[in-house]
């Protein structure tokens, strides 16, 4: 029986094969990036105020409306007015002592501020002001802050965020070409490319809010997916370097993969804790930002392992066929 150390939940001797498993879960993830695509051409994003445009408010509550309540507040914010065109509000409570301060966020909508711009988003925030000074008290709602997002604003920041992405996997595939070799970067950054593309698909899928948030967690899941890809990379470099030069490419990755196996799963369910903790004790400003975390973590580490080292086999033995073919051709 092998034995299993406190830090290797995963025995050693371990002789899955993954290569094979690869050529089931390619196909697969292909059908899943496929379908996650659609859903996102189709269906779209819930755009956040960050990226559509709109406006945050932190108003104090005082005097006699001392005691409100998040959950009155939302109450209220659910029965807006006609004359208050507004999607997508959501209100948090910030915890201070001694004082009752929340934040409304909010979009108005696309033909109202596209039409009248940033003044519309001022007559937006006067008319909320209004409104609550009416359901509470006048001289009992004092607004804090007021922040608004421009429609033009509002595109810049969608495309800047895209590029960020994208520069990002452009990066990577450079930074693993020069720390490998180039024929490793296709597999890797595939792997991340797919990682990204579905963890996006889900949230267009059940209508979450897409916002720079999201956005940092997405760059976040690409730079934890690279890592544990890089360390299975450097265990097949060494390896075909040194004890596994003498079999077969398939089979070195397939050891090389079994020995990180326990490191890969051991990281990734630490990093799990801490992302489920968040996700259902950091309360609703950081649940989006906790659930893109745990889809990814999930779906990085099941592409490093299952994706982008059979993508780097499958590429070596094309190249291998190539050179044998023009070794045959003189």
């Amino acid at each position: 029986m092998a034995k299993t150390n406190f830090f290797e939940i995963i025995p050693q001797g371990t002789k899955f094969d993954f290569m094979r498993a690869g050529k089931i879960f390619i196909p697969l993830s292909a059908l899943l990036v496929a379908a996650s695509l659609v859903i996102i051409f189709t269906k779209g994003f819930n755009w956040g105020i960050d990226f559509a445009g709109g406006l945050e408010m932190r108003v104090e509550f005082k005097g006699a409306a001392q005691n409100v309540r998040i959950g009155d507040m939302r109450k209220t914010m659910e029965n807006l007015p006609p004359d208050l065109p507004l999607q997508g509000v959501q209100v948090t409570n910030f915890v201070m002592p001694g004082r009752n301060v929340f934040s409304i966020k909010a979009k108005g909508e696309e033909n109202v501020t596209r039409a009248g711009g940033d003044a519309a988003l001022q007559d937006l925030a006067s008319k909320v002001l209004t409104f609550l000074e009416t359901k509470y008290g006048k001289g009992d709602v004092v607004v804090v802050s007021t922040d608004m997002v421009g429609p033009r604003v509002g595109s810049s920041l969608r495309k800047q965020g895209l590029y960020a992405i994208i520069y990002a996997m452009i990066g990577i595939l450079v930074y693993v070409g020069f720390r490998f070799n180039f024929k490793y970067s296709p597999g890797g950054v595939i792997a991340l490319v797919h990682d990204v593309i579905i963890t996006a698909g889900i949230f267009s899928l059940f209508s979450r809010e897409m916002n720079l948030v999201i956005v940092a967690a997405l760059l976040t899941i690409a730079g934890y997916s690279i890592n544990d890809t890089i360390v299975i990379f450097d265990r097949i470099r060494e390896g075909r370097a040194g004890r596994y030069r003498a079999i077969p490419l398939h089979q070195a990755v397939n050891n090389s993969i079994n020995e990180t196996l326990s490191r890969t799963v051991l990281t990734s369910g630490v990093t799990m804790l801490v992302v489920i903790a968040l996700l259902f004790l950091g309360g609703e400003i950081l649940f989006d930002f906790a659930l893109a975390m745990t889809i990814g973590i999930v779906i990085g580490t099941y592409s490093s392992i299952f994706i982008a080292s059979p993508i780097f086999v499958m590429l070596e033995d094309i190249f291998a066929a190539r050179r044998k073919a023009k070794g045959a051709a003189r």
